[in-house]
């Protein structure tokens, strides 16, 4: 978008329906306050794109050139500042995120972990703000994304000066990954770190946790 410095504003509205209209014009005459995330990144260039030259198939094959790295999982491998970043999304009013905490932490195949964080509206209109939760794997011999994103929520209707504790329980997806090698799932033991935002690239509170034992599994 070279000609975003030029508009006093943007609305992303996606495909609606037969509403598209009033929906829209109640949110620019502030009727509704919008609380919606962006579920994809947008670039500032299509060179950023993670997948840029690999666009098209080569011998009728289509070459996954990201690997891991799809996303905005790509972007900050790539330390690539995009335009938008994924979970972005504006409001009318200002929420301010608390202190990040995790509890009733479990070391097995049966894996729990509680991640809690407060969300207050300092502004002066009520709203709804969608909270984030991305996990980092901890540094081993093998690569991994940065964060991946493992749980949202959304605080809803929360009035001028309200605050709402969110609660989010992960389960053994949360600090897992595929291993080829053993086709199996496995979570290294280590420390790990649980980041909460309201984007990927705005994380408000970042706390870690340990994982004492390695263990693997399969299934669901």
């Amino acid at each position: 978008m070279p000609w975003i410095d030029q508009v006093a504003g943007l609305v992303q509205a996606w495909y609606l329906g037969n509403e598209t209209g009033n929906a829209i014009a109640d949110v620019l005459f502030g009727k509704v306050n919008p609380s919606g995330k962006m579920s994809m990144t947008f670039p500032k260039r299509l060179e950023d794109v993670p997948s840029h030259g690999h666009f098209k198939p080569q011998n009728g094959k289509i070459r996954y050139a990201g690997d891991l790295y799809v996303g905005y999982k790509g972007y900050q491998h790539r330390d690539v500042t995009p335009l938008f970043p994924f979970g972005y999304g504006l409001s009318y009013t200002i929420f301010k995120y608390g202190e990040a905490k995790v509890s009733s932490l479990s070391s097995s195949s049966d894996f729990s972990l509680t991640v809690t964080i407060s969300v207050t509206n300092t502004g002066s209109v009520a709203g709804s703000d969608a909270v984030q939760v991305y996990i980092s794997l901890p540094k081993g011999h093998l690569s991994h994304p940065q964060q991946q994103l493992k749980a949202f929520k959304k605080v809803k209707d929360l009035t001028p000066g309200k605050t709402e504790e969110v609660q989010f329980v992960l389960d053994k997806y949360a600090v897992s990954y595929w291993d080829d090698t053993i086709h199996r799932w496995r979570a290294e033991k280590g420390t790990y770190t649980a980041r909460v935002g309201r984007s990927a690239d705005e994380i408000e509170s970042k706390v870690t946790f340990e994982v004492a034992k390695a263990f693997e599994w399969n299934g669901l």
